[in-house]
């Protein structure tokens, strides 16, 4: 055992003395076969707390054995990978966490620990719930809605219908379950009916008035939404139809289908602005936006989000928004400083259709100024030179000052040797930066050899070493 136990500890040393195990950002621990934590990392310490020298069980869960179902006692059965969702109580309160587990094994194969990697995914726990929740909330949408709305397949068959549907129309769920689409409509509707129907096959949405007859023959002008989703791997078409024989009743149900878009838009914690994308006239903002920018709507969002720009900018998304035919693209995502008041923003490009049918740039951009600040203070703090492998000018400064504090204090000499690689740029600029990249890694080697372990060994600039 006290063998086993020096080979872990050996890896263990080798991992984290290269800054290996540090580097990843999920939580990684080694417990030996007698569930004993012998290592955590820090973003394990910090889902989890710090338990490095006690017994996984009794740290994590309050037990007094092995826990059910667990992923290292696994490994340790039968050598293989293994990965489980659990949740876990810690200081900030129960977090779940997904932890895959692999056996660490001696030179002769033996199982001597196990390696656990845990990953926070109390976000995605949460996301899958709203999912369901969301699923929830359209089932009950569609079944208990005060429009009439049924499912039909490609070729018109009626394949769902909610109540409202019947109470409308006048049949019973499976009368109208054997008919036809078209069979909803007079014969002086199925021109329009019909158009619709090849439109919708073509694009996948279409907004149209038609009429509809019932059971009894009478009629009615409606309002129909036509989407097509798919369930499972059919494609399927959903309908939405509302009464619109009352005046203004479709005015209404516009403005209220607005109000309920922008109140939604207003609650976001985000800029959110529509923009033409061929005048790029700016033809909504949200209130987080109005707060940041002012009332800007009917400006130029070149001229209003930007600064000192004299014409649509360089960096506009547009080209990513559709492609050569037209053809509406998918979300562009990108991060960008804002030249006008010189945040960060993580920003979603998409183009969708606007209410008057044109084609519009819909931007939502989260500040992560403070997540852009703090990446900064990390990279800052490191005290390793990424491409040698030597100290960087910060580590070189640290641990330079407390050798002369040693110095000082034994009466003892330093030496301090500066170099400089004379033609280095030439190098980059006739050979490009990757034949630069090498030269410097030969000569950060060189110097690991020449000197001794004891001594400091440092790039503090692009060519120049201590």
């Amino acid at each position: 055992m006290q063998d086993k136990n020096k080979i872990v500890e050996q890896f263990i040393k080798e991992r984290v003395g290269q800054g290996i195990v540090d580097a990843f950002g999920d939580g990684i621990s080694i417990q030996d076969t007698d569930f004993n934590i012998l290592y955590q990392n820090s973003a394990h310490k910090e889902i989890i707390g710090d338990h490095q020298g006690e017994i996984c069980y009794k740290a994590y869960e309050k037990r007094e054995q092995v826990c059910d179902g667990c992923p290292v006692v696994e490994s340790f059965l039968d050598g293989e990978t293994h990965t489980a969702e659990r949740t876990a109580t810690t200081d900030k309160g129960i977090i779940s966490v997904e932890i895959t587990a692999s056996p660490l094994r001696d030179l002769e194969g033996v199982i001597i620990a196990g390696i656990e990697i845990v990953r926070d995914i109390t976000e995605r726990k949460r996301i899958e719930t709203s999912v369901i929740e969301n699923e929830q909330k359209y089932s009950n949408l569609f079944n208990y809605s005060n429009d009439s709305i049924f499912i039909h397949d490609l070729d018109g068959n009626i394949l769902d219908v909610n109540k409202k549907c019947l109470d409308v129309f006048g049949y019973s769920k499976s009368e109208l379950l054997k008919l036809h689409v078209m069979e909803l409509h007079p014969s002086s509707a199925l021109e329009i009916a019909k158009s619709a129907f090849k439109t919708i096959i073509k694009t996948g949405f279409v907004n149209f008035e038609v009429d509809f007859k019932n059971k009894d023959g009478t009629t009615f002008i409606a309002d129909v939404s036509s989407s097509i989703f798919k369930t499972g791997e059919k494609q399927v078409i959903q309908c939405v139809v509302r009464d619109i024989t009352k005046r203004k009743q479709l005015g209404e149900k516009l403005s209220q289908s607005n109000e309920r878009l922008f109140a939604i838009l207003d609650s976001i914690n985000a800029l959110i602005y529509v923009a033409d994308m061929e005048t790029h006239e700016i033809l909504f903002v949200n209130k987080y936006g109005e707060n940041i920018f002012g009332d800007i709507i009917g400006q130029t969002c070149w001229k209003a989000l930007q600064q000192e720009q004299t014409g649509p900018c360089e960096f506009c998304t547009n080209e990513h928004l559709v492609d050569v035919e037209g053809h509406l693209k998918g979300v562009y995502t990108w991060e960008f400083q804002n030249t006008a008041n010189g945040r960060w923003y993580y920003i979603h490009d998409k183009a969708i259709q606007w209410q008057d049918g044109r084609i519009v740039r819909l931007e939502i951009a989260t500040d992560i100024t403070d997540r852009k600040r703090m990446e900064e203070e990390l990279r800052e703090a490191t005290m390793t030179d990424f491409l040698t492998g030597l100290l960087n000018r910060r580590g070189f400064y640290t641990l330079a000052e407390q050798q002369g504090k040693l110095a000082s204090r034994s009466n003892r000499a330093m030496a301090l040797l500066y170099l400089d690689l004379d033609g280095f740029k030439n190098i980059n600029d006739e050979l490009g930066h990757d034949a630069g990249d090498k030269v410097l890694v030969e000569t950060a080697n060189i110097l690991k050899n020449t000197f001794r372990e004891a001594d400091i060994i440092a790039r503090i600039g692009g060519d120049e070493e201590i």
